[in-house]
């Protein structure tokens, strides 16, 4: 399992590309409960349901022992 940092989460949830296209590539991303909480915090109005939906898709992590890849690493 990869558990995605709310970098990734965001640079997807704005569209870029390379993001995107990391993501598609990747088996098993999964998220933490924090970030799912951290992205819909800085949801702006009208965006929460959507994105919502989208955090959905992904299965969410409350323990350790997962692959963490930030942003800031190579994609």
């Amino acid at each position: 399992m990869l558990l995605l940092d709310i970098n990734i989460l965001i640079d997807v949830l704005r569209g870029e590309a390379i993001a995107l296209a990391w993501l598609e590539q990747q088996e098993h991303p999964a998220i933490s409960v924090i970030s799912w909480i951290e992205v819909l915090v800085g949801c702006r109005g009208g965006e929460s349901d959507r994105v919502e939906a989208w955090l959905d898709t992904f299965p969410r992590s409350r323990w350790p022992g997962c692959c963490i890849l930030t942003s800031s690493e190579s994609w």
